[in-house]
């Protein structure tokens, strides 16, 4: 168990769980991280262990064996991977197959409008290399500079960020409703709990650049 104080300053003990690294990719043996109590918390904790956030698979993160210490280092709790998704599951936070986000592919074409608007946001010391890329129901700019950045004003409302590699990366990701722009997103979960619950709509330029690219992820 980790521990998390809320904004009023009351305590909690966290349970985020980590199967063994036993699936092997690219050379390296990977585990399953999750939360059987929210996404969100799952999301704070892993911004601690300095994981990507495009790492998120929908309702758990991939961590390979080094990050898996790391995690117990941080208070993770070992468990075997039939209780992990059991628990998921009866928590209502396991996704099914179907629901899942998918693949990260680039996004070609990318709106100047909107990325500028963006990188507007940062400071930077230096060049910045800039990527796009859509998966189901997201899209993310993703910023890297050797010399770090930071930010220096408000993001665009449903924007979210983060910061990896000691401030020389950031993500800046926003969900995307291309069907039902301006409206809030439904849930699809078993229970009502989706992936960052606090999302809202991204603009139009936004909705519209990404129906353009989501071909890519089908």
């Amino acid at each position: 168990m980790w521990h998390l104080w809320g904004a009023s300053g009351q305590h909690r003990g966290v349970t985020i769980l980590v199967d063994a690294a036993i699936w092997p990719w690219r050379g390296r043996y990977w585990a399953h991280l999750v939360s059987d109590e929210s996404y969100e918390e799952l999301h704070v904790f892993t911004e601690r262990l300095g994981l990507r956030r495009m790492g998120f698979q929908g309702d758990h993160y991939d961590v390979s064996a080094d990050h898996r210490e790391k995690a117990l280092a941080l208070g993770a709790q070992a468990c075997p991977g039939r209780d992990l998704v059991r628990r998921l599951r009866a928590a209502g936070l396991r996704l099914g197959p179907a629901e899942r986000p998918g693949k990260w592919e680039p996004v070609l074409g990318a709106e100047q409008e909107l990325v500028s608007e963006l990188l507007n946001c940062l400071s930077t010391e230096g060049p910045m290399k800039v990527e796009s890329f859509s998966r189901r129901g997201e899209f993310a700019l993703v910023v890297e500079c050797p010399q770090g950045m930071d930010l220096n004003r408000s993001l665009p409302q449903g924007v979210l960020y983060r910061f990896t590699d000691a401030g020389r990366r950031v993500e800046l990701l926003s969900e995307i409703y291309p069907e039902t722009a301006g409206q809030p997103a439904e849930s699809t979960s078993a229970q009502g709990k989706r992936p960052d619950q606090s999302r809202t709509m991204v603009s139009p330029s936004l909705t519209n650049m990404t129906r353009n690219s989501l071909s890519l992820s089908s």
